[in-house]
């Protein structure tokens, strides 16, 4: 009996390589606060790390242009969806938040930590039963890029990689992408 506990445990949490569709929107489906559906979104629609994300500070945001600039260059611009914007908007009124201050607080600091983005991150992905995590979400990221005709070198320059299409193709089986290109 104790075997099939085990295995009836490591089922709970499936190990996936993306997401699909369908799993986005049942996370977007249930019922989390306001700040976790802005993690997960942000993570999902610019493929982030986690280190990027924790250093993410209001002034990076253009709430004009809909995008957001996660490193101190100008190549890692990326384009945010108007919703996303609108809830950015919210979490800034309602913490007061300055133009200065870090996007999203911890209680003892001015910065979330990334082992506490972490956290979150598995708390939404338990509730669906997958481990979620950032690289999870990057790699959704870069497969819905792709999907959406994002050309290769676009995608690289939002990753911060030098090969995306190694780090895409891997997820497909040969078929699949004959009728993708």
């Amino acid at each position: 009996m104790n075997k099939l506990k085990k295995v009836n445990k490591l089922k709970k949490n499936k190990v996936i390589d993306y997401l699909s569709q369908k799993e986005i929107i049942l996370i977007l489906n249930k019922p989390f606060s306001l700040k976790e559906k802005t993690l997960f979104l942000i993570f999902l629609e610019t493929g982030c790390t986690i280190s990027e994300f924790t250093n993410l500070k209001v002034k990076n945001i253009d709430f004009n242009k809909n995008t957001i600039r996660l490193r101190k260059n100008k190549n890692s611009i990326c384009s945010i969806n108007k919703e996303t914007i609108n809830k950015i908007k919210i979490i800034i009124k309602q913490d007061e938040i300055k133009s200065n201050d870090y996007l999203f607080k911890s209680r003892e600091s001015s910065q979330i930590t990334e082992r506490r983005v972490q956290q979150i991150l598995l708390e939404i992905g338990h509730k669906i039963e997958i481990k979620l995590n950032q690289r999870l979400l990057r790699t959704t990221f870069a497969i819905r890029s792709f999907l959406n005709r994002i050309p290769l070198k676009e995608i690289e320059r939002i990753l911060g990689i030098n090969n995306a299409q190694n780090y895409i193709y891997k997820f497909f089986k040969e078929k699949d992408l004959e009728v993708l290109t």
